[in-house]
């Protein structure tokens, strides 16, 4: 019987590769799609200071946060792999630090007790000699600041608007306030928009008593998210804080850096439809509110616009698409 030839066939030389229909990966694209932008919020105890910080990290390498990380108390054994999924919440005695890493910046998040006497004097030196972190590491954490709040969060009357006013009137310094509810009268978040001579802005949440902490840490989490969108500007006379307009349809952003003999935007607005190529200027004054008696009984987003009137509009939009049908 004469012999058969027979050939081995691999289950790699079998299987065919994947179906690809999309054009070249970007660069970026891995880097981006595994970047962290949202985490499991914290559960915070009232009353409480939440010091928050964010930074541009162009430039700053992963390594160098490290090593920055590794300078507080009991952290000398922190490794590098402990920062490679972008996250890192370091847990302390009294106190929780959190380390997130984005593309364009860097943020920390310091969550403590509040000190006793915070909301009574208001003032920003003796509170950030209070801190449970030095100074100098705040001082010189890697990169340049885009974003830096302390946040205080207590129980209170909600529905006492009198009583809200004159908790916080210290700790806003006694400036025109603004106010906005947060979900159905649960809580209530105030500010002044002002940045301090120290470099941080205040914001006081005052919560009904039996607010469970995960609640408090989700409203801080969103208080203190940073991911309005970031575009890149031909504005090269343009200053850092000034506030721009972008596109056909008018965005408002405000200028957090620069790079090179351009400028980095942060937009507050959806940014839908924007193109690249598109017109941007910038309007030579900061990002501001104008504050009086017209603000009464009116609530508006957070570039101050009428949100009845914007309503108005976006119906109007709506019933017009509609009869174009």
């Amino acid at each position: 019987m004469p012999s058969v030839a027979s050939t081995v066939v691999t289950s790699a030389e079998l299987s065919t590769p994947p179906l690809r229909v999309l054009p070249a990966d970007d660069a970026q694209r891995r880097v981006l799609h595994n970047e962290v932008h949202a985490r499991p919020s914290a559960r915070i105890r009232m009353p409480a200071l939440v010091v928050y910080v964010a930074v541009l990290n162009e430039g700053i390498t992963r390594e160098m946060e490290w090593q920055h990380l590794r300078q507080l108390p009991g952290q000398e054994d922190l490794t590098l792999d402990h920062l490679s999924g972008n996250f890192q919440r370091l847990r302390f005695a009294n106190h929780t630090l959190k380390w997130e890493r984005h593309t364009e910046f860097t943020r920390y998040s310091l969550v403590q007790a509040l000190p006793e006497d915070a909301l009574t004097h208001g003032d920003d030196d003796t509170l950030i000699q209070s801190l449970v972190v030095a100074p100098q590491w705040l001082a010189t954490i890697p990169g340049r600041t885009v974003a830096a709040i302390m946040m205080a969060m207590i129980e209170g009357d909600v529905d006492d608007l009198e009583g809200m006013r004159q908790t916080g009137e210290s700790w806003i310094e006694g400036r025109e306030t603004m106010a906005s509810l947060l979900g159905l009268r649960r809580s209530c978040v105030m500010t002044d928009f002002r940045l301090r001579d120290s470099g941080f802005e205040h914001l006081l949440v005052i919560s009904p008593p039996g607010t469970t902490e995960l609640r408090v840490g989700r409203i801080s989490q969103r208080l203190l998210e940073l991911d309005n969108p970031l575009v890149r500007l031909e504005l090269p006379e343009a200053v850092i804080g000034e506030q721009v307009r972008v596109g056909a349809i008018g965005l408002i952003g405000e200028v957090i850096g620069r790079h090179g003999d351009g400028a980095l935007a942060q937009l507050y607005e959806d940014t839908g439809g924007l193109r690249p190529g598109e017109v941007a200027e910038g309007l030579g004054w900061p990002l501001s509110v104008e504050l009086g008696p017209g603000l009464l009984n009116a609530i508006f987003d957070g570039v101050q616009r009428p949100l009845d009137a914007l309503e108005a509009q976006r119906l109007a939009d709506t019933v017009e698409r509609l009869r174009g049908r």
